[in-house]
């Protein structure tokens, strides 16, 4: 019985084993297409694509999908990756945007604008000891040479009333100009300069008469009393300069 059965199974065994693996792969392709029809029998949502230019909190705009919408479709917009914000009709005024502005002057600065006299100058600097009385008049930066012809330039990075007020003016004048501070190396502590605006005239005691480096700006920089600083060139030292400071008195 048992040499029957092998005999059996060589003859025939290999035709029940591809019998087998058919049966197999016929039962997996019926159960993906019923797979297949099941998912496209489910319901489709399209789902409103959003809108750069409105955001809203509305429930009705902004709607939660969930299970029951089925499979939730996202389409293109017309124009991908443009912005559909809104472009601005109209700015303000800028006549309107600066009416009834006020100065920006400060409590230790206040701008050149603010100080001018009515013939044009920014000031009127009186040194009684030297015999000197000269017109003040404002810079553009870097322009001192140019306002020197006319009187004592003003350092434009300095303040013109309140605080550190900077001048410049020559030792020794070129045609066309005058040499103001051609004998400010004669003052000493204590002595009197005067200046005056628009904004009132105050007197100041001299307090420090040195040589500086010509770049040596330090002196030149804001602070909180009222100060007078004036700056020349030194003879024969084309790379220093004479400093005097005088502190309100």
């Amino acid at each position: 019985m048992k040499n029957k059965l092998k005999s059996f199974w060589y003859q025939y065994g290999g035709w029940f084993l591809l019998l087998g693996v058919s049966l197999v792969v016929v039962s997996i392709g019926v159960t993906a297409g019923q797979a297949h029809k099941d998912y496209a029998s489910i319901p489709r949502t399209e789902a409103v694509p959003p809108a750069e230019s409105t955001v809203t909190f509305d429930m009705e705009t902004n709607k939660t999908y969930t299970a029951e919408d089925g499979v939730v479709v996202i389409p293109a917009t017309e124009q991908p990756g443009k912005s559909q914000a809104k472009p601005v009709e109209h700015l303000p005024d800028s006549d309107q945007v600066w009416e009834g502005s006020t100065s920006l002057s400060t409590q230790d600065y206040t701008l050149p604008e603010d100080a001018a006299l009515p013939d044009g100058s920014m000031g009127l600097l009186t040194i009684p000891k030297l015999g000197v009385s000269a017109p003040v008049y404002e810079t553009e930066e870097g322009g001192e040479m140019e306002s020197m012809t006319k009187g004592v330039a003003h350092f434009a990075v300095t303040s013109a009333w309140d605080g550190n007020i900077g001048f410049a003016s020559h030792n020794v004048a070129p045609a066309g100009a005058v040499a103001y501070f051609r004998d400010i190396h004669q003052l000493a502590e204590g002595d009197i300069v005067r200046y005056k605006t628009a904004l009132g005239e105050r007197e100041y005691k001299v307090s420090e008469v040195k040589e500086i480096t010509d770049d040596d700006w330090s002196f030149l920089s804001r602070t909180d009393d009222n100060r007078l600083t004036l700056i020349t060139c030194i003879t024969g030292k084309p790379n220093m300069r004479l400093m005097v400071q005088a502190l309100e008195a």
